[in-house]
């Protein structure tokens, strides 16, 4: 009991970090990477395509593999009914 009041303590107190720490990852990738200006550029576009779309490019890239995958059940789907359909008209057709 001891430990889950510990642990939710913690993240109440932790949980105003995280606002600062989405900060933190531009300033750490220049540092790391010692360019600047691209470390500028990614986060002046993502900032760009967040305000004009209203989604991260990294939601961008979940809706577009989601979409892909639907796509591809659905053409499997109709696959599978044109091959019945075609042995049932092969079927009357041979009787």
């Amino acid at each position: 009991m001891k430990k889950i009041s510990v642990l939710i303590f913690n993240l109440f107190i932790l949980s105003g970090c995280v606002q600062s720490t989405a900060m933190l990852a531009p300033a750490l990738t220049a540092a790391s990477t010692g360019n600047v200006l691209q470390t500028s550029f990614s986060y002046g576009a993502n900032l760009t395509i967040k305000k004009t779309t209203g989604k991260n490019p990294s939601e961008h890239i979940v809706d577009y593999k989601a979409k892909k995958k639907l796509e591809k059940n659905l053409k499997n789907l109709l696959n599978k009914h044109i091959k019945l359909t075609r042995k049932k008209i092969l079927l009357r057709t041979k009787n």
